[in-house]
């Protein structure tokens, strides 16, 4: 690889792009690609080609990193610019070699290094198409050494990995926090929520010596960990049920993210485990900003406070002064200050730190909208501060979706439907789930000659052109979508109309 990079293009922002696994191949591009100076793209390479051949000519990445397993594929991409490279694969210890990175005639300074770009991920917004997110060395530093300082993260702690890695909680969260400390990480091959759970679960109850220590996942993993144990342990003996529970008191935390946890999953969990999940709030434009404490009282429902070097502010915009907010909360992980008589009101939640990121890829214009004139970044979370922690209270736009603990763009998938020559029109809601935190739905309208769609065969379309988390698991047809005096779609109100409670 380095034969094929020019490192004397440093002083540029340049993107390298990559196809993982879940193995240590990953961390060995990630690494090889930073040493060189330059900024990772992970991507899973199991997403539909037009998805990649977006972010390939999107972030204009010169070399297109992967392993054997993924060579047909990146080969296949080269037209669109980058020169793929292929990786020889590790599969033992005997294939790794060691050398040290001052020894390196292309070591980079640690200052120019921590000012750079780090890593791009892409993450979907309310409008048009996912955009590049640029987290630098800095920001990834400290993200870490708050989290290390959160939750107490040694060089002993052993921990599972089975998250996506194109995600800042794969990376960062569950992989890059770990090795920075010194910790060992198990992954799992293939992420696979469905298949491989049950599989995280009984590697939990092993009686070694190298037992888990703590585990990361999303609200949808532990409430599929739920139904397993259901399952099969369900009509164990209340012996073996407290032997589990006692196995599993010996791992010291469970952290729930990246989607809302419901209460009644943090409760089982807890019947289940011993163990009360403790839940924090990031996005990707953030890495983590807010987390229940390590040791003291969890609220079900709440997000605790600020990470070390993080301030918040809740918020709300002032009409007559463009581009700032009014203060209704603000403060950090030692001290929090409330406007007087404004406590319990709900704002915008509002971050500022090194963790922020420095920009979107290539769009200047919405890296400005996103930041107030005094730097404060604009979460389009609504959050209250009550009782000593941050609640939040859903999305200001209905049109990002939360599901599994990824977070999808109701309107990209709109776009996408609306190029089925049958489909009339289409909106797109997230619909309260247990399991999902939201499920996909597509209230769809069809055209007269249309009549002939169903369910199976539209999911069936939608997979050939979405990822799989994107494909709506219901599809409404109705004979015209509702929309207000001013004909604009509400999606508050279809999803109250078609999903809310029933009244007798």
């Amino acid at each position: 690889m380095y034969d094929a990079y020019d490192p004397l293009k440093r002083d540029k922002t340049n993107v390298i792009a990559f196809f993982y696994d879940n193995d240590v191949n990953y961390v060995v591009m990630l690494w090889a690609i930073w040493m060189l100076g330059a900024v990772a793209l992970p991507l899973n390479h199991a997403y539909p080609t037009e998805d990649l051949e977006y972010f390939l000519t999107d972030s204009m990445a010169s070399l297109l990193l992967t392993t054997q397993n993924h060579k047909e594929k990146a080969v296949s991409f080269s037209h669109l610019g980058p020169t793929p490279v292929v990786y020889q694969s590790i599969t033992s210890n005997e294939n790794l070699a060691f050398e040290r990175y001052d020894d390196l005639d292309f070591a980079i300074g640690e200052q120019w290094f921590l000012q750079k770009p780090a890593l791009m991920i892409y993450t979907s917004g309310t409008t048009g198409k996912p955009k590049g997110v640029l987290l630098s060395h800095t920001n990834l530093h400290i993200n870490i050494l708050g989290m290390i300082d959160a939750w107490r993260w040694i060089g002993d702690d052993r921990i599972v990995h089975s998250l996506p890695l194109n995600h800042v909680h794969g990376v960062v969260n569950a992989l890059l926090t770990p090795l920075y400390c010194g910790a060992t990480v198990y992954m799992l091959p293939k992420f696979d929520a469905k298949v491989k759970l049950h599989v995280v679960f009984e590697r939990f109850l092993e009686r070694n010596e190298d037992y888990i220590t703590l585990f990361m996942g999303v609200p949808t993993m532990y409430s599929l960990m739920i139904k397993y144990y259901d399952e099969t342990y369900g009509s164990a003996s209340e012996d073996t049920k407290e032997a589990i529970k006692e196995q599993l008191q010996k791992m010291r935390l469970f952290v729930s993210g990246s989607a809302a946890l419901p209460v009644p999953v943090l409760n089982k969990w807890r019947e289940i485990s011993g163990h009360t999940l403790l839940e924090r709030y990031g996005m990707t434009e953030i890495g983590m900003a807010l987390t229940n404490p390590y040791r003291g009282q969890r609220v079900p429902g709440a997000v605790g406070l600020p990470f070390k070097y993080v301030n918040f502010m809740i918020g709300v915009y002032n009409a007559y002064v463009k581009g700032e907010y009014e203060v209704i909360v603000e403060g950090n992980q030692k001290e929090v200050t409330v406007t007087e008589g404004k406590e319990g009101q709900e704002g915008e939640l509002l971050i500022k730190g090194l963790n922020v990121f420095s920009g979107y890829w290539n769009a200047p214009h919405k890296t400005t909208e996103s930041f107030t004139s005094t730097g404060w970044f604009k979460t389009g979370d609504m959050a209250v501060y009550e009782n000593g922690v941050v609640k939040m209270k859903g999305r200001l736009s209905v049109d990002i979706i939360k599901y599994g603990g990824y977070k999808i763009s109701a309107l990209e998938i709109e776009d996408v439907l609306q190029q089925n020559p049958d489909i009339q029109e289409c909106c797109v809601i997230g619909v309260s789930d247990i399991t999902w935190g939201q499920k996909v739905v597509a209230i769809v309208a069809l055209k007269p000659n249309g009549n002939t769609l169903t369910q199976e065969t539209l999911q069936e379309w939608a997979r050939e052109r979405l990822p799989k988390h994107k494909v709506p698991s219901v599809f409404k047809f109705v004979d015209q979508i509702p929309r207000n005096n001013m004909g604009k779609i509400n999606k508050k109100d279809i999803t109250k109309q078609y999903f809310g409670p029933k009244r007798k």
